[in-house]
């Protein structure tokens, strides 16, 4: 389990959780060695897009219990009063940043993320994929 992480239980069973990273404890090494990882996922294309957008790269690890099952990538926006997660908008020149997940695990674990916490953990409640 990552150091002072709790975990989240559901019928007894350890439910995947997504911990938001501070952008300078992001190892990026590791995230660049998934197979799937893109260009638009880097460093310095997500400092472009928010930049430009006006926007706030989040970079959260999934895991279930001590298992690491891989890394979200999205930025944050305010529209209309409201914060918005994404992995691209309209108007990013960007395709799809989104999920890179550890070899056999299944996509249907990151639609099933039961909750989100950030490094204050002050504010919780990424259900699925709404912030």
């Amino acid at each position: 389990m990552l150091p002072g992480m709790e975990h989240s239980l559901v019928r007894g069973r350890t439910m995947p959780v997504y911990e938001r990273l501070e952008l300078t404890a992001v190892d990026w090494q590791a995230l660049d060695a998934y197979p799937d990882r893109t260009i638009l996922q880097t460093p310095a294309w997500l400092s472009f897009v928010a930049q430009t957008q006006q926007a706030e790269p989040i970079i959260a690890i999934l895991h279930e219990g001590s298992q690491r099952l891989g890394h979200f990538t999205g930025l944050t926006v305010r529209k209309n009063g409201f914060r918005l997660l994404g992995s691209h908008f309209p108007g990013w020149t960007t395709s799809y940043l989104g999920f890179n997940l550890a070899p056999g695990v299944p996509h249907r674990l990151s639609s099933g993320v039961h909750e989100c916490r950030s490094p204050s953990d002050s504010h919780r409640g990424l259900r699925h994929s709404s912030a």
